[in-house]
């Protein structure tokens, strides 16, 4: 029984301070699947929530695992990581049901797994915390009872100050496919042995001498020759059902970044076009985006600052543009407001989000590899452009 409980306290003490750990990397991440969630449960008035309660649960999550991994006070550790999952358990269950979201989240983008596979994870879990609390008399902390009060407040105070400073500065691992030093047409590019989305339809065929119908698959048809004969079988054709993808085909990493002017592009060597997607990633050039999903709730003062750094590289040929989500009207009328000569252009904003974590954030790319990225808190300042070659 005690090797039980030692095995199902360190399973937990690693799982929960790695999922910890993850998400504190990108609260901005957990904030957007947060509010999926929010509205995926007709609950959007939770929203404004959504950033403290993934620096909560992320912070929950760390500190119970180094509880229980660290030794320091284990039962309390133990407690905790039980009502995480009598919580979690029965809701990744509605999840895998409904699914509302294509994944959980519950590791961030450092490990991305389905629905179902969440939800079997959470039965250990589960499992391992009921174990870990009944046994709880052979968890016995290492360190003095004064030193693990401070030991845990310690690890609570730095894992919250990392996730404020990351908010507002860019996270220190980057999980996403747009990192730093990605080419990007690489992660666009699907191989040719990759496998093939694989759908089948039912088909309802009618035996014509006894009016009897019968459901078969469309792979069904195409193999037994007896459904085509039309002598005795007629296909109906108003009743076919589907199709139903049974075989996901690969994905790339990339596969939804396309960028289309909504305002003139005077640069010469750019031309306007419903998707100037393929000559930006062929620019052998610096090119600076200006990354803003949501011009509602962006920073404008950064929006201003950022039209000295267009005069500096328009000056130098090298063009600078802002992508965002926001509607073409909407984003007109506020480039016009501003009074921004720097040429505006839309991206899928749920794309935005994820080449950089800022509102604005700025990304610098050249011949289509992303050379750096910056909050708008962090970026550089006229004499970096200038020296730029």
């Amino acid at each position: 029984m005690k090797i039980l409980v030692k095995i199902s306290q360190l399973f937990l003490g690693i799982v929960f301070t790695f999922s910890g750990f993850v998400k504190a990397v990108d609260p901005l991440g957990s904030q957007y699947k947060f509010t999926d969630y929010f509205n995926a449960m007709g609950i959007p008035w939770m929203i404004p929530l959504a950033l403290t309660l993934a620096i909560i649960l992320s912070s929950a999550e760390f500190l119970v695992g180094i509880s229980l991994l660290l030794n320091v006070k284990p039962k309390l550790g133990a407690w905790g990581a039980l009502l995480f999952m009598v919580i979690f358990t029965p809701l990744t269950l509605w999840i895998a049901i409904k699914n509302p979201v294509t994944d959980c989240g519950c590791f961030g983008d450092a490990l991305v797994i389905s629905n179902w596979q969440t939800f079997y994870k959470n039965i250990f879990l589960l499992i391992a915390a009921i174990i870990a609390l009944y046994g709880s008399k052979y968890l016995q902390a290492k360190l003095f009872k004064k030193y693990e009060w401070i030991t845990i407040s310690g690890a609570a105070v730095l894992i919250i100050a990392f996730q404020i400073y990351t908010v507002n500065h860019l996270p220190v691992i980057d999980f996403r496919p747009y990192k730093v030093g990605t080419f990007i047409p690489d992660k666009m590019t699907i191989p040719e042995d990759a496998p093939k989305e694989r759908a089948i339809y039912y088909y309802y065929m009618k035996n014509l001498q006894t009016g009897e119908e019968t459901k078969i698959t469309s792979d069904d048809y195409l193999n037994d020759t007896t459904w085509q004969n039309t002598q005795k079988y007629e296909l109906l054709a108003d009743k076919i059902e589907g199709p139903f993808v049974i075989e996901h085909g690969y994905i790339p990493p990339i596969h939804d970044f396309t960028i289309e002017p909504i305002s003139d592009f005077t640069d010469e060597f750019i031309s306007f076009d419903s998707d100037i997607t393929p000559q930006i990633l062929a620019d052998d050039r610096y090119i600076l985006l200006i990354v803003a999903y949501d011009l509602s709730i962006t920073n404008q003062d950064a929006l201003k600052n950022a039209e000295k750094i267009y005069q500096q590289l328009h000056a130098q040929n090298m063009p600078v543009f802002l992508l965002t989500g926001t509607s073409r009207d909407d984003a007109v009328a506020l480039k016009e407001h501003l009074n921004l000569s720097y040429p505006f252009a839309n991206t899928d904003p749920i794309t935005l989000k994820t080449i950089v974590r800022a509102n604005p954030g700025f990304v610098l790319l050249k011949a289509g590899t992303i050379i750096n990225k910056w909050n708008y808190h962090d970026v550089p300042d006229l004499e970096f452009f200038k020296n730029l070659k």
